[in-house]
């Protein structure tokens, strides 16, 4: 199967062009390359196939975003003749300047060694099996009710305790299941008891205030404050001034840990629709560089 096959087959599945997305807009803002590196069609449908290779596919990879474990991955089990299926087009820097393009060094690993590459981002957020929020639900725990949608785009979901808990436990769990030593948090009240659980992002204003009106007492997350980028300081202070005035506890975990609990579920949904021998990659070194630096009191 060579990668065109394969996309349209991934395309088919996904319902790529059913789902509002703004992340091309910020890739192409972020690389000037981006019209000459990626297909036209990805950069109109918001979802595909970025970058076709030539033969047939041998293998496919799957992960979170282009980072430099990624690439290292590839270079270290010489990855060729393949497919990388990344839910982001643009590394996510945790502690630095947020999104990132693709280098040209990365560009060129992927080019020399015939590796397509397939970006899936709000399709893979909208599914009803593989989406991180319901996979970042889970690891919560409790019941699923409610999910929270601006504008036909599912971000995350209502999850409701069996019995309340403190907001002590409630972060102690986030921090124990994502794999994390800290978190952001905004501590409000003990009582925990209805969730609004974001994986990823979260610092939206629109969601937020759904959250509200759901009548949440707690919202999890991925990021609660962050000031790394143009757009966050333009944008991240209106949502932490939200967030004060909401009266909700919060708790952000990072984009990365809220998302990987979907990767091995993302992995065994492409092997089932495409039959091609898939495998995660993790991202091990951003893990480690959160257990050391990530946590803030908001």
């Amino acid at each position: 199967m060579n990668s065109n096959k394969l996309a349209r087959i991934i395309d088919n599945e996904l319902n790529f062009r059913s789902y509002p997305d703004t992340i091309v807009d910020i890739l192409k803002e972020l690389d000037q390359k981006a019209e000459r590196r990626f297909s036209r069609e990805y950069l109109n449908n918001i979802s595909g196939l970025m970058v076709s290779s030539q033969g047939r596919i041998n293998d496919m990879y799957v992960a979170l975003f282009p980072s430099q474990d990624i690439f290292d991955f590839i270079e270290e089990q010489d990855v060729k003749d393949s497919t990388l299926f990344i839910k982001h087009p643009l590394n996510w820097e945790e502690m630095g300047m947020g999104f990132r393009s693709v280098s040209q060094d990365q560009y060129k690993i992927i080019r020399e060694r015939n590796i397509a590459l397939y970006c899936a981002h709000a399709p893979i957020d909208n599914h009803s099996s593989i989406s991180p929020n319901i996979h970042f639900a889970n690891v919560i725990g409790g019941v699923i009710t409610n999910p929270l949608n601006v504008a036909k785009r599912n971000f995350g979901y209502v999850v409701e305790l069996k019995e309340k808990i403190s907001f002590d436990e409630i972060r102690n769990l986030v921090v124990t299941r994502t794999g994390l030593d800290k978190v952001q948090q905004l501590y409000r009240h003990d009582e925990v008891r209805k969730l609004g659980v974001v994986s990823g992002g979260g610092d939206s204003v629109e969601v937020l205030d759904i959250v509200d009106q759901e009548e949440c007492d707690t919202y999890v997350t991925g990021i609660l404050h962050f000031r790394g980028s143009q757009y966050a300081r333009d944008n991240n202070p209106a949502f932490v001034s939200s967030l004060r005035k909401s009266g909700l506890n919060a708790i952000g975990a990072a984009h990365y840990p809220t998302e990987k609990s979907s990767l091995e579920p993302i992995r065994k949904f492409l092997h089932e629709v495409t039959g091609i021998n898939t495998t995660v990659i993790y991202e091990e070194n951003k893990m480690l560089d959160l257990k050391l630096m990530w946590g803030k009191e908001i």
